[in-house]
């Protein structure tokens, strides 16, 4: 759901799966809730706190081992920066 540009989201990620590359017009702060996440360098694992400033390029892949389940919030739109992903934004107005 999305309120006042607010947009919140539980995600589920089976292991090794990545998520789209992409960036945020606003502050994202995700919380890991089972399994772990991996960005770039960084590891996130359960009851992590990852923070995302605005306009930073990111992409979450889940780690091997079990599905990982997060829960974010994010005060501004998202970007994605993959080609495919992104006409799938354009066409759907994401």
């Amino acid at each position: 759901p999305e309120t006042k540009g607010i947009r919140v989201q539980l995600l589920l990620s089976r292991p090794g799966q990545a998520l789209p590359r992409h960036r945020h017009f606003g502050t994202e702060m995700t919380l890991v809730l089972t399994g772990g996440l991996k960005v770039d360098d960084a590891h996130y694992g359960r009851g992590d706190m990852m923070v995302v400033e605005p306009g930073m390029e990111h992409q979450p892949v889940a780690e091997e081992g079990e599905d990982c389940l997060s829960f974010a919030v994010a005060d501004g739109p998202l970007r994605f920066t993959a080609l495919v992903p992104r006409l799938w934004q354009i066409a759907t107005r994401y």
